[in-house]
């Protein structure tokens, strides 16, 4: 399909936009197609309104796809890089603490895992 299903109107923040060939800077104005992507990196908002006027709002770090018609877009979240480091560090200083407990004794150590 290549026909446009709406414009983005209006952002706060960082925006890029992937028309399928990479995320490039948001611009108002953009006249946006089915499977086109809407990213807000960080915090921000972006408002990306359909032909038929109804909007789809995109929220801090997270990206949404455009779909044909507005009752089938569903945003989908994405992982903040800093949640995986701060879970690296977490994860670091618990094996640690094991090892430090231990000091060389030969004993099983269970360490609680969450779901």
């Amino acid at each position: 399909m290549n026909r446009s299903v709406g414009v983005l109107k209006s952002f706060t923040g960082t925006v890029m936009v992937d028309r399928g060939n990479g995320f490039k800077v948001a611009q108002v104005g953009m006249k946006l197609k089915a499977g086109d992507k809407i990213s807000v990196i960080g915090e921000g908002s972006a408002r990306f309104v359909y032909s038929g006027e109804a909007p789809l709002n995109v929220v801090s770090s997270m990206t949404a796809t455009v779909c044909s018609r507005q009752v089938e877009a569903a945003p989908s979240t994405s992982i903040d890089p800093t949640v995986g480091v701060a879970a690296m560090l977490g994860v670091t200083a618990a094996t640690a603490a094991v090892i430090s407990t231990t000091q060389g004794k030969s004993t099983t150590t269970i360490l609680p895992v969450s779901p």
